[in-house]
């Protein structure tokens, strides 16, 4: 017959509600950055300057992943959310994609994001734009 210690369980019992052998909390392991899923790197190009309210094409080398879409931004700016003039390209539809410049003139960036992140923005690539 097989006995096991009684000190095995209690080990069983701590490791289950988070507490680590030493009686602080259990660490929970993070992945280096090697580990981490990464995407195939972006380079895009679109015009140096365009007309308000223009149709123009950005294209791209490298591989999309699904959900993977362009938008414009104003220069400076940190995120971005979808607006009726602000509208984004998703890049499955194909390279290049045919953007609509903003109708007000200034300086802004055409933006490659990650594509299916929720709230998160991740810009994998970016070129300046001058409308005018």
């Amino acid at each position: 017959m097989h006995v096991r210690p009684r000190w095995l369980g209690a080990f069983a019992v701590l490791a289950a509600i988070g507490v680590g052998a030493c009686g602080g909390p259990a660490a929970t392991p993070t992945p280096t950055p090697d580990q981490r899923p990464t995407d195939p790197p972006i380079t895009i190009t679109v015009p140096a300057e365009v007309a308000p309210g223009a149709t123009f094409d950005a294209s791209w080398t490298g591989t999309e992943t699904s959900g993977d879409f362009f938008v414009i931004v104003p220069a400076g700016a940190t995120t971005w959310t979808e607006t009726p003039e602000s509208p984004y390209y998703n890049v499955t539809l194909g390279n290049p994609a045919h953007l609509v410049a903003p109708k007000v003139a200034g300086s802004y960036e055409v933006w490659f994001l990650k594509g299916n992140q929720g709230t998160v923005i991740i810009v994998k690539a970016r070129a300046p734009l001058t409308v005018k």
